[in-house]
C-alpha cells in the first residue's frame, strides 16, 4: 500500500492586522476547589476522631472504676484481718457490702475498659483508612502587576 501526500503550497505573506493588547481583568475570582477533593474522607475522619475521643473517655471511666474496686477490696480485707479476733455481725454485713460494691465497680470498670478500647481502635481504623483528596493544588493568579500561582497542600 502506498500513500501519496501532495506537496504543500507556499503562502505569500499577507499583511497581518495588528490586534489591540488584551487588558488583564481588574480582579480574578479565586478558583473554587473541587468538592470531591477537598471533602474526600472528611466525614470519616471526623467520625474517627470522635470515636477516639469517646474511647479515651471510656478508658478513663474504666480505670477510675478499677481504682474504686481496688480501694473497696482493700477496705474489705482490712475488716476482720486478725484471725484471733472473731468478726462481729456488723463486720460481716460491712464485709458483704464492700464485696458487693467491689463487684459492681469491677463490672463497670471492665465495660469501660473494653468499650473504650474498642471505640479507640475503631476510631483509629477510620482515621487511617479515610481517603484523602489531592495533596497539592496550584491555582493560577492573574492581577494587575502580578502573574503567578497559589499553592495549597494537605496538612493531614
Amino acid at each position: 500500500m502506498q500513500v501519496v501526500v501532495p506537496e504543500l503550497e507556499h503562502e505569500t505573506s499577507a499583511p497581518v492586522a495588528s490586534t489591540p493588547p488584551v487588558q488583564a481583568p481588574d480582579r480574578v475570582a479565586p478558583a473554587l476547589p473541587a468538592a470531591s477533593s477537598s471533602s474526600a474522607g472528611t466525614t470519616q475522619r471526623i467520625l474517627g476522631w470522635s470515636a477516639i475521643g469517646a474511647g479515651a473517655i471510656g478508658l478513663g471511666v474504666g480505670i477510675a472504676f478499677e481504682v474504686i474496686r481496688g480501694n473497696k477490696v482493700s477496705e474489705r480485707d482490712a475488716i476482720c484481718s486478725d484471725p484471733t479476733q472473731p468478726c462481729t455481725e456488723a463486720d460481716k454485713i460491712r464485709n458483704d457490702q464492700l464485696t458487693s460494691d467491689a463487684k459492681g465497680a469491677a463490672t463497670i470498670g471492665i465495660v469501660g475498659l473494653v468499650g473504650g478500647g474498642l471505640l479507640a481502635a475503631g476510631g483509629l481504623v477510620l482515621v487511617f483508612t479515610a481517603p484523602h483528596g489531592e495533596s497539592v493544588a496550584a491555582t493560577p493568579v492573574v492581577v494587575p502587576g502580578f502573574v503567578g500561582a497559589a499553592f495549597t497542600a494537605r496538612t493531614f
